[in-house]
């Protein structure tokens, strides 16, 4: 469940992806999340460090 994705979950995300290159679905599968999951937090992140 989305709802349940921790600040610190949500930054993992986003600094794993970013650092290992690897396809959303990797990482969604790598951390037990759906891809919408996975897109909605990275974007979210991304959106956040980049202001």
């Amino acid at each position: 469940n989305a709802k349940s994705v921790s600040l610190g979950e949500q930054v993992a995300i986003f600094l794993y992806m970013s650092m290992t290159g690897l396809t959303m679905r990797q990482v969604g599968e790598c951390f037990q999340r759906s891809n919408d999951t996975i897109s909605q937090y990275f974007h979210k992140m991304l959106d956040i460090f980049l202001a």
